[in-house]
């Protein structure tokens, strides 16, 4: 499901891609204004970078790390597919922040002060960092259901120095996003 999400994404940003690359195609061009423009760009980062690529990692994590391991599955299946579902309303509520009071113009980072009320008024940058947490709340639950999944339910005998490196990645790239998120949450 997280590699369907993934595609599907995929094609949305890229749609952002084709629009921003149309255009810088000719010089004095009016195909999007300045400020559509900054939505396009802004929502293009964030669709492939945190909507596209993690969950393509995600898909892939969850076929190959049970095998490498030695698992019939991951530690929790019910937690993962309720971590996709709360990441896909995530995304949902980010793709339809453009229709509701319009994309955010702040940049893909979404730094202050261009994330603000005064250069990002509407509740379009409102619903965005919403999405966003709502997509980390399941992304976090992921991370929870691999460390569980790598620390406890490996086949006998594989010690943690016997795991392969795709697996070693994935237990310290989980331990980062337990850590990480709350943090990051704080700072939104």
């Amino acid at each position: 499901m997280y590699i369907l999400a993934a595609v599907i994404m995929f094609f949305r940003g890229g749609v952002d891609g084709l629009m921003m690359r149309a255009q810088l195609a000719l010089p004095n061009n009016t195909f999007l204004d300045s400020n559509h423009y900054n939505e396009i760009f802004t929502t293009h980062g964030t669709i492939m970078i945190l909507f596209m690529a993690m969950p393509f990692l995600i898909g892939l994590i969850n076929v190959v790390v049970p095998l490498q391991i030695g698992a019939r599955d991951v530690a929790f299946p019910y937690l993962n597919n309720l971590s996709f579902w709360t990441f896909m309303v995530g995304a949902m509520l980010f793709n339809i922040s453009f229709v509701i009071g319009g994309s955010p113009s702040a940049g893909w980072t979404s730094y202050m002060p261009l994330a603000g009320n005064d250069f990002s008024p509407g509740p379009g940058q409102n619903y965005y960092l919403l999405g966003l947490q709502i997509a980390g709340i399941g992304t976090l639950m992921t991370g929870i259901n691999f460390m569980v999944t790598i620390l406890k339910m490996r086949t006998k005998g594989m010690t943690l120095m016997r795991m392969p490196m795709f697996t070693w990645t994935t237990l310290i790239t989980s331990v980062i996003i337990v850590f990480a998120f709350p943090v990051l949450t704080v700072a939104f």
